[in-house]
């Protein structure tokens, strides 16, 4: 399922433009391009606690995860202007690794976030 998700881009772009979200969300400026991610397409490798959000590649260099009306910082980059992923990342499913603090791996939308940021310019 992942595969899927990773393989077929919808895209939303706004180039050169300002993008604000609903009231309650995140005001983001500049250049954004973005794509929707589901839990249900990711099933146990999901690694949010949230069912859903937007990632999204701003000006070409901050990856963000937007969720509940919030941006969350993927990169250093983005973590001077939103919050911490962690707030949302899960911990990881093995019981062990999770007393130890360990979430989930972020690299696949590390990796998406990259792609994006390489199509918004």
């Amino acid at each position: 399922m992942m595969r899927t998700w990773i393989n077929s881009l919808v895209l939303l772009s706004v180039v050169g433009a300002t993008v604000v979200g609903c009231s309650s969300g995140p005001k983001i400026e500049g250049r954004v391009v973005k794509q929707e991610a589901r839990k249900v397409d990711f099933g146990a490798s999901w690694p949010f606690t949230v069912d859903k959000g937007d990632l999204a590649c701003i000006n070409g260099s901050q990856l963000v995860f937007i969720a509940r009306g919030r941006a969350y910082a993927l990169n250093e980059a983005a973590a001077r202007k939103f919050d911490p992923i962690d707030s949302i990342q899960a911990d990881d499913p093995d019981l062990e690794r999770a007393k130890q603090g360990i979430k989930m791996p972020l690299d696949a939308f590390i990796d998406k976030g990259r792609q994006l940021c390489s199509q918004s310019y």
